[in-house]
């Protein structure tokens, strides 16, 4: 990994970019955690990898750096000269792509790695505290599919 990020240091294209800050990351081994303990209805389907944590952390970090610069830009935090102003704009509109990139790459990458692990009934994907990987249901909808199914057999019995 040094050598990696030596010749990152070296290309000056990829300094202060999305790649600098991922191997930044990747390198310094400190993931951020989601808070939220897995719920009783729903499944863990796998643990995310080593550059779903990156990109899930970076996704964190550029969320965090978003929101102070909207803050300041709205004129809730410390205030900035007219000069500054292009500068914070362009900021915002950076870490604005920087989060778009982190989530599109982190669920592509987990919806494409468990794929196999979906099912109709699951309403949607969700990290979860551990770095568990979650399949989330609407009950509404498990109960519907049930009553499709029972209704399906009690048919298929009574033609029998």
């Amino acid at each position: 990994m040094k050598n990696l990020m030596q010749i990152i240091s070296d290309v000056p294209a990829l300094k202060g970019t999305f790649i600098e800050d991922f191997f930044k990351v990747m390198q310094s081994g400190q993931y951020n955690d989601q808070d939220e303990p897995v719920a009783d209805d729903e499944k863990v389907i796998g643990e995310m990898n080593e550059s779903e944590k990156v990109l899930s952390t970076l996704f964190d970090q550029y969320a965090e750096n978003y929101r102070k610069i909207a803050t300041r830009l709205s004129g809730d935090a410390e205030p900035f000269s007219s000069e500054e102003m292009p500068k914070l704009k362009a900021e915002l509109k950076s870490c604005e792509a920087r989060l778009e990139v982190a989530k599109s790459l982190l669920w592509e990458s987990i919806r494409t790695r468990l794929a196999s692990q979906n099912t109709p009934l699951a309403t949607g994907w969700a990290i979860k505290s551990g770095y568990q990987i979650v399949l989330m249901f609407d009950d509404r909808k498990r109960n519907l599919f049930r009553s499709m199914i029972g209704l399906t057999l009690v048919r298929e019995m009574m033609q029998e």
